[in-house]
């Protein structure tokens, strides 16, 4: 295990950079969605994001069996695509506990 403060550091830093993309996809318009999808090499699952109108917003009830029925069938792709889903519905969680009376 490496210790030491620029480790340390390395690892909060990449942990908020993290956070601050997966915040910024609950942000995004269809459009953005299907972007930051593409962008991360899923441009056939891009296309059917905007198709089907899911925004960042809706991301954290996105399940399996709606990809399957946006036409998102590759395995590998479903697993990827959920990946993400998790991630951004952590942020949600998060935004929730700290905008809570309790949080405050």
């Amino acid at each position: 295990m490496v210790r030491g403060g620029s480790e340390e550091g390395k690892i909060g830093g990449n942990f908020e950079k993290k956070l601050q993309k997966y915040s910024e996809l609950l942000e995004r318009d269809v459009k953005g969605v299907g972007e930051f999808f593409s962008n991360l090499g899923y441009s056939e699952a891009a296309k059917k994001f905007i198709e089907n109108k899911i925004e960042g917003r809706l991301l954290p009830g996105l399940t399996t069996d709606h990809l399957i029925r946006m036409g998102v069938n590759i395995v590998g792709d479903q697993l990827r695509i959920m990946e993400v889903r998790i991630r951004s519905g952590l942020i949600y969680v998060l935004r929730v506990v700290k905008n809570s009376p309790a949080g405050s």
